[in-house]
C-alpha cells in the first residue's frame, strides 16, 4: 500500500494455492493456471470462500469497497472433507 494513514490507496495481489499439492487455484478466462491474480483495484482487504449450490467461490473486497469473486478452481476430484491439521500432507 501508499498514500496516508487515512486514505490508502495501491494494488493488492491475490495467491491462493492447493494445500494439498502447492498448486494454484487461480485460474484465468480460459481456466489456465495463474500464478497471481489482481482481482480488484485498490487493496485487498477481505477474502471470503463459500459454497453457492455446492459450488466454492472465493469473494475478495477491496479498499474501494468492492466485491468481485475471483475466478479458482477450488473444486477436487476427491470432494471437500475437513483436515485436521495433522491430516495435511508434507512432500519432501
Amino acid at each position: 500500500p501508499n498514500g496516508s494513514v487515512c486514505s490508502p490507496s495501491g494494488t493488492g495481489t491475490l495467491y491462493a494455492v492447493s494445500f494439498a499439492n502447492g498448486k494454484t487455484v487461480l485460474v484465468d478466462a480460459s481456466g489456465g493456471p495463474l500464478a497471481s491474480s489482481t482481482p480488484i483495484s485498490g487493496i485487498l482487504t477481505d477474502l471470503a470462500i463459500e459454497g453457492v449450490d455446492g459450488t466454492l467461490h472465493l469473494y475478495t473486497g477491496g479498499s474501494t469497497g468492492n466485491v468481485v469473486v475471483a475466478p479458482a478452481n477450488l473444486g477436487t476430484a476427491a470432494g471437500l472433507k475437513q483436515l485436521n491439521w495433522r491430516d495435511v500432507p508434507v512432500t519432501n
